[in-house]
This record gives C-alpha cells, structure tokens and sequence, in this order.
C-alpha cells in the first residue's frame, strides 16, 4: 500500500469510488442517463489523474536535480531528457536520399523504415490479395468517443453535442 504523510493510503476518493461502485452495477436495464454520468465521472477522473500525474513528475524531477536519484519499488527514478525527432523534409525526398545512400538496396531502406512505417488502408487498396498475406488484420473491442451526427445507426441514444473524436482504449 502508498504512504503519505507517514500514513497508509487506503480511502479512495469519494468520485472515485463512486465510479466504481456504478461501473460494478451498470448493467443493461440501467438508464442512459446513468451511463452519460459514468462516462463524465470517467472523464473527470482521467483528467484528474492525468494532471497530477504530471504535477507529481515535475515536482520529483526537481527534486532528483537537486539531491539525486531515487531506487524504490525496484525501479531507479532519474531525470532525464526526451528527444524527438521530427521529419522536415517531405516523406519522398527522405526515401529517394535514403535509397541514393544505399545504392537502392531495399532491406536497408526497410531497415531505416519506423514501426508501422506503412499504411494498411493505403497498401490495402494498392496490393489487393497480396496484402492479406503481408498484413495480419485483427479487431478488438473498443469504446469509442465520437460527433453524434456521423452515426450510421438509427437507434442512437445520446444527446447531439458535437465533439472531437477520441478512442478510449482503456
């Protein structure tokens, strides 16, 4: 169990433990109402964690810059740098100097190539069969975020607000 304070952490939040005493009895009798209230706890919540997840980072990062790393749980804590990278050049322009700098060898330039470097909608419509012995496609249930107005379904039950479209993955 985390400590704070010197004293166990073991009472969830009162929101928190609200979304999960509703999440363990929704079930398919319940009203719609009561599930638009379980998403906007959910979303209150991720917003919530998210924030402090990041004011707590930051703060421990700070720290560690002044007094050092910290090893606890069996994990080192240091601070470190995040580089990205970023493309400048239009993509083609990177292939053709990538395949001119390896005289057109193809495994070295599918070697220089990120993971899923290629679009499957893209090469689905190019490749024909042959992308289905290329490609594993595999479908897995997910809740998904989207605008109300792009349903093509008849029986939608939720109010129309327009909003960006999010996947909720988890």
């Amino acid at each position: 169990m985390p400590f704070f304070g010197g004293k166990e952490v073991t009472e969830p939040t009162d929101k928190l433990e609200l979304v999960r005493k509703r999440a363990i009895h929704l079930d398919p009798s319940r009203s719609i109402d009561e599930v638009k209230e379980l998403l906007d706890l959910k979303k209150f919540i991720e917003q919530e964690v998210k924030e402090v997840k990041g004011e707590v980072n930051e703060a421990i990062s700070d720290w560690i810059s002044h007094n050092g790393e910290v090893v606890h749980g069996g994990k080192r804590y240091y601070r470190g740098v995040r580089t990205e990278t970023k493309r400048t050049a239009e993509l083609v322009e990177v292939a053709d100097a990538v395949l001119q700098a390896t005289g057109g060898d193809l495994n070295e330039f599918a070697a220089s190539l990120s993971t899923s470097a290629f679009k499957p909608g893209h090469l689905r419509k190019i490749l024909g069969d042959k992308f289905k012995e290329l490609f594993h496609t595999e479908k897995k249930p997910r809740l998904v975020l989207a605008d109300p107005r792009k349903s093509d379904k008849g029986n939608v039950r939720y109010d129309v607000e327009p909003e960006m479209i999010e996947v909720l993955d988890k």
